[in-house]
């Protein structure tokens, strides 16, 4: 069902942008689909299966095949004859580790770690684009919420300046009005006309967080819902335990952990001798029918290391500190991912919070340009009281889409966090 979803938009795509209103939803399966980073840890977790598969291969023999053609000429002095000859032969060799005290089997253990950290690290990797493109998406519905508040301060900065004209005709005010009114009006516009220019800015950044091009033309819903998650009612001890079972960049880092463990035990069991069991046989055929015959060998043997130029010891050592290292990032990257839950929870409270007294700003703010509005025109306030709540007004609808925004942002931030995205 995904597939011919992704196909229908790869169609939409060539021809001319999407038709429809698009959703978050539908926007991460475009950006899953388009995004270069998600082709990279796709490689990233082949390339680990591939490792894996190359250390499982030391639990299988060896065999090699040999076979050559040889002609020659050997002359035997004083008195022997000389001899010119010609042979064939062909030969397989087979070579089997029986036992080595655990480096084989340690050695697959840390690569089938190495590729449960790719696994997770691709996981946190679609994570991230979760969380880029919801951003982007939330920046740009906060864009084009600013911009209809201009709009709307723009109509409201044109009554005024209409009424300060109509009531400067009718000879009630001074020409000052009109300026002053045409002042904040010019204002408006200025700030119109940057807003806009932030909308596109928003527009090109959530497509190309998509892996779209910038020409591309979409169109997303303008009033989406916040994520919903009954986790996110939780005190910040709970958060934090989550977070720590369900953080895939933390689990990859466990994984790694292990990985440089298992690393640490294969070096300290290279030092012990190696059981190999060995075989060869072969063919030889001279030409003119001289002769031929079989040859084969069967038999063990024991491999001691005794002395490699200190190799073994620093290749442990080198191990124990990669694991060590690890183990301080794991711990680095618990405390900052514990910060990260207390951040974004306390800013989803006070988003919340803030969302409310904006409304109730923008409703007390409206009641008084109104209420200003009339005053002025029935002569009982002057323009600057007048602009001066027009300005509230614009501050207060700015407010509230910012505070819609933020709210949003906090509550994928915090999904991020706690690693519940994919939820």
């Amino acid at each position: 069902m995904k597939s011919i979803f992704l196909l229908i938009i790869s169609l939409l795509l060539c021809v001319s942008g999407f038709a429809e209103r698009l959703s978050l939803a539908e926007l991460i399966d475009i950006a899953l689909k388009n995004n270069p980073e998600t082709e990279k840890v796709w490689w990233n977790a082949k390339r680990a299966q591939a490792a894996l598969g190359i250390a499982k291969s030391d639990y299988y023999p060896t065999l090699n095949g040999q076979a050559s053609a040889t002609h020659g000429r050997e002359v035997k002095f004083p008195t022997g004859p000389n001899t010119t000859y010609t042979y064939f032969s062909g030969e397989l060799s087979l070579n089997y580790l029986l036992y080595d005290f655990g480096e084989r089997s340690a050695k697959v253990s840390a690569a089938k770690e190495a590729l449960k950290s790719a696994n997770w690290s691709s996981d946190f990797a679609i994570q991230r684009i979760l969380s880029k493109v919801a951003a982007h998406y939330y920046e740009y519905l906060n864009a084009v919420e600013l911009l209809k508040s201009k709009e709307c301060s723009l109509q409201d900065a044109d009554t005024i300046s209409k009424s300060a004209a109509e009531l400067y005709k009718a000879g009630l005010r001074c020409v000052t009005d009109t300026n002053t009114s045409k002042a904040a009006l010019a204002q408006v516009q200025m700030e119109l006309a940057q807003q806009r220019a932030q909308v596109a800015i928003a527009y090109g950044k959530l497509l190309t967080s998509m892996g779209l091009s910038v020409e591309t033309v979409i169109e997303v819903e303008t009033d989406p819902e916040g994520i919903k998650n009954p986790l996110f009612s939780e005190g910040i001890s709970k958060l934090i335990a989550v977070a720590g079972e369900q953080r895939t960049d933390l689990l990859a880092k466990q994984a790694s952990l292990a990985e440089m463990q298992f690393r640490v035990q294969k070096e300290s069991r290279s030092r012990w001798p190696k059981l190999r069991t060995l075989g060869r046989a072969g063919w030889l055929e001279y030409t003119k029918h001289q002769g031929n015959g079989y040859n084969y060998l069967a038999g063990v043997a024991l491999d001691i290391p005794l002395f490699h130029g200190f190799e073994r010891i620093y290749s442990k050592r080198l191990a124990y500190a990669d694991a060590e290292m690890t183990e301080a990032e794991l711990k680095e990257l618990y405390e900052s991912v514990a910060f990260e839950v207390l951040t974004y929870s306390e800013s989803v409270k006070a988003a919340q919070e803030a969302l409310h007294w904006s409304e109730e700003y923008l409703t007390e703010a409206t009641k008084s340009y109104d209420g200003s509005l009339e005053s002025y025109k029935a002569g009982l306030q002057n323009i600057f009281d007048l602009l001066q709540t027009q300005r509230y007004l614009a501050d207060a609808r700015s407010k509230k889409a910012q505070a819609k925004t933020q709210w949003l942002v906090s509550l994928s931030q915090l999904a991020f966090a706690t690693g519940s995205m994919i939820q």
